[in-house]
Parts: C-alpha cells; structure tokens; sequence
C-alpha cells in the first residue's frame, strides 16, 4: 500500500528451490503413486498369478523409495529421508508377504473351483440310487 492507502504491484524477483534433494523427493513422490495404482490394480486382480507379479513390482518399487530416502538422509535432510525409508521399508515387506505364495499354492488356489466341482459331483453319485 502506498501512503493514499492504495494497493501497488510489487515485483517479486523469481525464486528457485534451494534443496539439493529436490529431484529426489520428486521422484521418490511418483514412485509411491506407481505403488498405489499397483495396489488398486492388485485388489482388483482375481487371477493369482497376476496378483503375484503385481506384488513383485510393488516390492522393486518400495526398495527403490527405501534408497531414495536413503540418499535423501545423505544429502542432509534426514526426516524427509527417513520417512521415505521407512514407509519404502515397509512397502517392499508387506509386498514380499505376498509373493512368498509358493507355485504349488497358486495352483492349488487357481484350481480350487474345479476340485469343489468334481467333489460335489462324487457326493452326488455316491448318494443317489442304485440303478437295478
């Protein structure tokens, strides 16, 4: 405001972002969004395998926040650091927990209809009537 109580335009000189870490918190921002479109998809999955190899790529991408949070806290900021490493952390286990699926139980859930099927199917001819 000017002495008359009148606004006047100010020029602000363009600023720039002083952290060095910058680019890495960029990246490390949409890597975790890569992460949580997986995860969506992954819930929406029915096919187990699919589901499998969505949580290996879930897990690749929880480490790689956990270095970048890593060589955060290295260039000096250490709590914006430590927060990516430890969710990145706790990213790539909980997706690991869901790849220690062994292919034997993937077959054995991809195969779980058609075992009810046939089961239902032996009941039902072990309980009907003998035909003369």
């Amino acid at each position: 405001m000017d002495a008359n109580g009148d606004c006047q335009s100010l020029s602000t000189p363009p600023s720039k972002n002083a952290a060095p870490w910058q680019k890495l918190i960029d990246i490390a921002t949409l890597v975790l969004l890569a992460i949580s479109a997986l995860s969506l998809m992954r819930m929406l999955f029915t096919d187990p395998t699919s589901k499998l190899w969505i949580s290996r790529v879930i897990m690749a991408l929880g480490a790689m926040v956990t270095l970048l949070g890593i060589a955060i806290m290295a260039a000096g900021q250490t709590l914006q650091g430590g927060i990516l490493t430890a969710i990145g952390a706790f990213t790539a286990v909980l997706a690991y927990k869901q790849t220690a699926t062994s292919e034997a139980e993937i077959a054995k859930e991809a195969a779980a209809p058609q075992i009810g099927l046939a089961a239902s199917q032996l009941a039902k001819q072990a309980t009907a009537a003998p035909k003369p």
